[in-house]
């Protein structure tokens, strides 16, 4: 598998073994499936797995396992928030898209949507940090937002000044639950102005912004699926709740 996805072995064998403990596979078959996966349709790490959990059925999952290697990989991080949310939230999530983009599950369109015709939220490539501002965004999304494509926003990629304020405005919550998902999961965080049309733009403000934000969710507490997620991302982590580990994404 190592070869196949280019997770090292050690990687390799803890997805394994989680997949088989929480999907009711025998380790030999869910290599066998994965690998399948892998090599019969080129895809992804993160995209073979995402369609082995839809396929192992995603409703009979019981038991999330925590991510206890660190830093986290895409992979295990889409296995621990599909175990999580699939069957009461019907919402999975999976790699491997060009832009992100969340897909509500309608009924009637079926074929419109992602995997057994769940919501389905998507990310950038295999980039772990690209599926945590995600889950941040659907995290914070209430129900009404959760019923509409891609939470009911439009993104620009290029924003002048008046556009950048609108968009920091909407981005302080969403990047300051994914700084504290990435200190839990181990992975670098920086806060991104997102912006290319202003290549000399001063973030920080923004920056500080976020920060603190993080600083109030730690004191007041996080929503109530954020709280559910995190429980199982900062296994084995003992201080995530200390702003102390927030100082590097500042920089």
């Amino acid at each position: 598998m190592s070869e196949i996805t280019a997770l090292s072995e050690t990687t390799a064998l803890s997805e394994i073994t989680a997949l088989s403990e929480t999907t009711a596979l025998s380790e030999t078959t869910a290599l066998s499936e994965i690998t399948a996966l892998s090599q019969l349709t080129a895809l992804s790490e993160t995209t073979a797995l995402s369609q082995l959990t839809a396929l192992s059925g995603l409703t009979a999952i019981h038991r999330p396992v925590p991510i206890t290697i660190k830093p986290a990989s895409s992979v295990a991080i889409t296995l621990l928030f599909n175990q999580l949310f699939a069957s009461d939230y019907h919402t999975v999530i999976v790699g491997g898209a060009s832009e992100p983009y969340y897909k509500v599950h309608k009924k009637a369109h079926k074929e419109n949507v992602g995997p057994a015709g769940l919501a389905t939220i998507y990310f950038r490539q295999d980039f772990a940090a690209s599926a945590l501002h995600e889950i941040a965004h659907w995290c914070l999304a209430g129900q009404v937002r959760r019923q509409v494509d891609d939470y009911g926003y439009w993104y620009q990629s290029e924003r002048d000044a008046a556009g950048q304020a609108v968009f920091e405005v909407v981005e302080v919550r969403p990047q300051a639950l994914e700084w504290i998902f990435s200190v839990a999961a181990g992975i670098t965080f920086q806060v991104s102005a997102d912006n290319l049309s202003l290549p000399d733009y001063d973030a920080t403000g923004f920056k500080q912004a976020v920060y603190r934000q993080v600083g109030q969710m730690l004191a007041t507490g996080l929503p109530a699926r954020a709280k559910l997620f995190i429980e199982h991302l900062a296994a084995g982590m003992i201080n995530y709740t200390s702003l102390h580990y927030y100082q590097d994404g500042l920089d």
